[in-house]
């Protein structure tokens, strides 16, 4: 069992509940860390610490700073590194310029990284990403873990027990200077810190994946592009099952009408005419229509209704489609020389993206295109604007 602090017990059992709600019943578990541990599950995978490639690539020198990082601003601790006689480069203070033996820098992934590379020490939060990379480029580690946050607590413990630094919760002078003088043993220690690259880990990554997942369609497609799709195809299907029906109502309408007789040409002669022609007064009262004429009168408004709800249908589907793209458009950022981890895998999903934007488009075309094509109907059927174009 991997040990801890005990008065911690309470921290590490919540810990590994959350991790449990987290990760239940996975195929396999991929675990990272900068210690050996036992392997108790046959699904478990212990390798050592994924690393960006930076610092895969960096050649550790030793200049005569101790690199200092703090998450928040810390005067205290500003205040009692003035009292040591140590060169520091101080990050994270809300400040910049030299006071005395600190010298204090603005944010900077560049600066942050030489300075890194080359620091005799470091004096930091127990994170895990700053604390593995410390430890690979060889640099011994005076912990000081943010308060309640296990994890941090956790990392070094484990720093401290292998001999690659030391632990406080609170620091003092004392303590400081305890820390520089022993360097040169936390150095021999790190000397067989075992320094491997990510090829271990991202191998075993594929075949777990591999025998789990059949290969993703090229290009991959995330859940909204399929969301959007599916939207599209059922608006079409609606829209082409309209128009049918609206086909055979016109047909049924058609086979209803009673057919008129043909009339017989007959030629009037005087014979044929009345001697005396009448003359019909026509009625103060208006004639209604034939029922028939009404009957053609409510086909054809309510054809010209399907025609008109149809294309509304897709002039908003248009819409949100554009939408879709330029939202989707609008969150693609791809990571420049400046970015810290992950920037491999932050740039295939900005190119998957980009690929899903592209996909995106030729619908719309497809979806313009249909929409022509149903006011043209429209319009070859004798529908004024107010129908084709609403």
């Amino acid at each position: 069992m991997v040990s801890y602090p005990k008065e911690y017990r309470r921290d590490a059992a919540a810990a590994k509940i959350v991790t449990k709600l987290m990760t239940p019943r996975a195929n396999a578990y991929l675990v990272i860390s900068f210690f050996t541990a036992p392997i108790r599950k046959r699904n478990t995978f212990l390798f050592p610490p994924l690393l960006r490639q930076q610092i895969l690539d960096a050649t550790p020198t030793e200049s005569e700073h101790v690199l200092l990082y703090v998450t928040s601003p810390a005067p205290a601790l500003a205040k009692l590194l003035g009292s040591i006689r140590c060169r520091f480069v101080a990050y994270g203070f809300g400040r910049e310029g030299i006071e005395g033996n600190i010298e204090f820098k603005k944010p900077s992934l560049d600066g942050f990284f030489s300075d890194l590379v080359s620091a005799r020490a470091i004096i930091a939060n127990s994170g895990f990403s700053l604390v593995t990379e410390a430890l690979h480029l060889g640099k011994p580690y005076l912990a000081v873990p943010v308060s309640h946050q296990f994890e941090q607590i956790f990392n070094a413990y484990w720093l401290e027990k292998s001999g690659y630094g030391a632990y406080w919760e609170e620091l003092n002078k004392e303590r400081v200077e305890s820390f520089l003088f022993n360097l040169t043993h936390y150095r021999e220690s790190l000397a067989s810190y075992p320094r491997q690259g990510n090829q271990a880990l991202l191998r075993k990554l594929d075949q777990t994946s591999g025998a789990q997942d059949p290969p993703p369609p090229t290009p991959t497609l995330s859940l909204g592009e399929i969301a959007r799709q599916a939207k599209l195809k059922k608006q079409q299907r609606e829209a082409q099952l309209k128009a049918k029906e609206a086909a055979t109502h016109d047909a049924q309408a058609s086979e209803a009408a009673p057919a008129l007789p043909a009339k017989t040409a007959h030629l009037i002669t005087n014979d044929d005419a009345p001697e005396r022609a009448t003359v019909t007064p026509v009625s103060a009262h208006p004639v209604s229509a034939p029922a028939d004429s009404q009957a053609d009168t409510g086909d054809h408004q309510a054809k010209a209704e399907n025609w008109k709800s149809q294309i509304v249908n897709q002039k908003n589907a248009i819409a949100a489609l554009q939408q879709d793209i330029k939202s989707l458009g609008d969150s693609i950022h791809f990571a420049g020389a400046n970015c810290v981890a992950n920037c491999a895998e932050w740039n295939e999903r900005q190119q998957q993206k980009q690929q899903e934007v592209e996909s995106m488009k030729a619908q719309l075309e497809e979806q313009q295109k249909a929409l022509e094509e149903m006011q043209e109907a429209a319009r070859k059927e004798g529908f004024g604007s107010t129908v084709y174009d609403p």
